[in-house]
């Protein structure tokens, strides 16, 4: 054995290709096949004040409430524990 792996002899799990879903026309803007896709790290930039937390802080609860049990991680370069805290 060679130790090649072909493409073609993996199986993957079906639900691991399953966009995250907002309910809202995030879905359409963010990813041509709707959603979020799994396993993925996202950076968000731009200006003071234009909005980035609020809009990822109610995408992160949209699809926690869609995912019970999924476990999201928000991290902020910027924001100390009072201002998150005033967010959630």
């Amino acid at each position: 054995m060679n130790g090649i792996v072909k493409m073609r002899d993996l199986d993957f799990d079906k639900s691991l290709f399953k966009n995250y879903l907002t309910g809202t026309v995030l879905d359409e803007l963010l990813c041509s096949y709707r959603g979020l896709p799994k396993g993925v790290n996202y950076m968000i930039i731009g200006d003071p004040g234009v909005g980035k937390t609020t809009i990822i802080l109610d995408m992160i609860a949209d699809i926690g409430m869609r995912n019970p049990k999924l476990k999201i991680l928000f991290i902020s370069a910027e924001m100390n524990q009072i201002d998150l805290a005033v967010y959630v």
